[in-house]
């Protein structure tokens, strides 16, 4: 079919459209539908606003919101079930008006139709509504209710006043010797977004439903739900070159042709593509793990084929290409057990007793509700410093992800300790001496009047 013969077709199905519409039956009925619509809209905004209240405040309401929560749910809801309700029974009422006077009521019952898919439409809302949370349930209304109720109207609506058939058998691209029509389209969009849909529901499904009732690992859990979500999305792309008319068989032939040009192109797509396949069947990295990776820690979110999420403690969320975990050194510290280890290095001058140091280290590191009393906390001797006599408290704690907030407490404590018992932490100190220059030094002091030196970080000593 020609571009001109396809222009024929849709600019004769837009005449056919204007002749229906200047047809005096067909406006009897557009005139009716809209009267309809417009008595239903008040009608419903009425008893929104009067009688709807009036139920939800009742005594025998309240007692239902005691006994029946989820019931009690769905009254609220009721209130967008009142339009379509209304409009449906007072649409069939015309409908039946028309044909007992022998007037053509088809658009009327298509009207009454419409009607009908809308209730349906705001029951299936409202029990969403009920049973799932409102974040979920706005995602269900976005991703799977609107398009449907949108789209149904609409083929009904156009199925009566044009032909579909001659539209859909536009050809809308000729490419290789395949033409591929509108109608093809439209099925290969069809087509794309069920199984996208299907995709969605079945990893929403296996995270809400199989997760929290299993006692499998979760990395194990996660590798099911990705695979199986990325097998649905393959044979999505597999029907929808099916409906398109694309022989599956020349489709290799042309892909084998152009694999090595594109795999130089997308030589790192690919590499993060497998090294997501190896993460998930090797389980070296998992959902919820507390990870380091480049001088970042984070918790590990969600792991996909080609990327991994990480979610920082500031709440931000860094995308990490897979293969970086395959390449590059990585530090976890939930691999195997939530216990960590956290030093805390503490310095006192040498008028210090280190028995003492240590002890108070060792109480002060048991009051903190996050340190765990086994394994217990450790003290060590780390040696003699240059300013400072030098110890190092070791600690265990189950939440990697609370260590910094952990050191930062036990300082605290520690600082409020030690100055509790005149324990001094020490600044760094260097003794000159002068030897034999002690007489070169005082004269030039006697020279230089403001010369100073800072007697709490520097010492003189003169040997004798």
């Amino acid at each position: 079919m020609t571009e001109g013969s396809a222009m024929n077709i849709i600019i004769n199905q837009l005449e056919i459209l204007l002749i229906m519409l200047a047809r005096p039956v067909v406006q009897r009925q557009i005139l009716a539908v809209i009267i309809v619509s417009l008595v239903v809209w008040f009608l419903s905004q009425a008893i929104i606003n009067w009688l709807h209240p009036r139920l939800v405040n009742s005594i025998t309401i309240r007692l239902v919101k005691e006994r029946q929560g989820r019931f009690f749910r769905l009254l609220p809801a009721a209130q967008h079930l009142y339009f379509p309700l209304l409009g449906l029974i007072l649409i069939q009422l015309t409908a039946w008006l028309f044909e007992q006077d022998n007037l053509t009521a088809g658009l009327i019952r298509i009207s009454a139709a419409i009607f009908a898919i809308v209730l349906i439409y705001r029951v299936l809302l409202a029990i969403t509504y009920i049973w799932t949370s409102e974040r979920r349930a706005l995602r269900y209304r976005s991703r799977i209710l609107i398009p449907i109720f949108i789209v149904l109207p609409l083929l009904i609506f156009l199925n009566e006043v044009v032909n579909l058939g001659s539209l859909f058998a536009i050809k809308i691209l000729d490419v290789l010797g395949l033409q591929i029509t509108m109608g093809q389209i439209t099925l290969a969009i069809v087509w794309v977004y069920v199984f996208f849909i299907l995709g969605w529901v079945t990893e929403e499904g296996l995270r809400q439903v199989i997760m929290p009732r299993t006692s499998a690992d979760l990395g194990v859990v996660n590798t099911v739900i990705t695979i199986s979500r990325y097998l649905i999305l393959v044979t999505g792309v597999l029907v929808v070159f099916n409906a398109l008319g694309v022989n599956l068989t020349s489709l290799a032939l042309i892909g084998t042709g152009l694999s090595v040009g594109v795999g130089f192109g997308m030589q790192q797509i690919i590499a993060n593509f497998i090294s997501g396949i190896v993460l998930l069947f090797e389980q070296s990295l998992r959902p919820g793990d507390v990870i380091e990776v480049n001088n970042q820690q984070g918790t590990v979110q969600k792991l996909n084929i080609r990327s991994t999420i990480i979610r920082t403690a500031d709440n931000v969320e860094i995308i990490v290409p897979n293969e970086t975990f395959l390449t590059s050194q990585l530090t976890t510290f939930t691999r195997s057990d939530q216990l960590v280890r956290v030093s805390i290095p503490v310095g006192v001058s040498y008028d210090s007793d280190p028995k003492q140091v240590r002890q108070l280290l060792l109480d002060t590191a048991v009051k903190h509700g996050l340190v765990r009393p086994e394994p217990a906390p450790t003290v060590f001797f780390d040696g003699f410093g240059e300013s400072s006599i030098d110890f190092t408290l070791l600690i265990w704690v189950d939440d990697p992800t609370r260590r910094r907030a952990v050191r930062s407490d036990l300082y605290f404590m520690i600082w409020e300790t030690l100055t509790k018992h005149n324990i001094e932490i020490p600044f760094p100190q260097r003794d000159f001496n002068l030897r034999n220059g002690w007489s070169e030094f005082a004269q030039v002091m006697m020279n230089q009047p403001d010369a100073r030196v800072r007697p709490a970080t520097t010492a003189v000593k003169k040997e004798k």
